[in-house]
């Protein structure tokens, strides 16, 4: 324990930049974690099945610059297209996955702490995705509109 607590200390952190509100909300010219970017483009099919996968464009997190929704009132509204987020000029994603996947195993995360980790970015995106409405007999509750994604969310976080 003590071997890898001294091994993250040396860890050297090329990007970092964690600030709550980006994960639900992305500025104009925005994106959001790399992280995300990396686990969807470098996943093997296999942890595609395992964690859930879906295309970038099919997560709300990460489709905000795409795809710009204007709220007209609780369900009802639309999007309009704008530029693609999803990938970079001069980045290789699949590489820096590889490369992330090979610093935390270098620095000792297990690869069932590894896994656990990718499940919960992977339900991260995927709780991002559930959409409310407002009931209509009541003042202050609220419906899932699309309660299919809640079995995927708890099996990824066990519970």
């Amino acid at each position: 324990m003590c071997l890898c607590v001294c091994l993250i200390l040396r860890a050297y952190v090329e990007k970092y930049l964690l600030e709550k509100s980006r994960l639900v909300y992305q500025e104009h010219n925005e994106r959001n974690y790399h992280v995300f970017y990396y686990l969807l483009a470098g996943a093997s099919e296999e942890e595609r099945k395992s964690f859930h996968l879906l295309k970038p464009e099919e997560y709300h997190y990460l489709n905000q610059m795409t795809k710009k929704s204007h709220k007209l009132h609780w369900d009802n509204y639309y999007e309009s297209d704008l530029q693609d987020c999803f990938t970079v000029e001069g980045e290789d994603l699949k590489h820096d996955f590889e490369r992330l996947q090979l610093a935390m195993e270098m620095v000792g995360f297990l690869p069932t702490t590894r896994k656990q980790i990718f499940c919960l970015l992977s339900a991260i995106l995927h709780l991002g995705n559930i959409r409310y409405k407002k009931k209509t007999y009541r003042d202050d509750s609220i419906d899932i509109c699309n309660p299919e994604v809640l079995p995927i969310v708890s099996e990824l976080l066990e519970v």
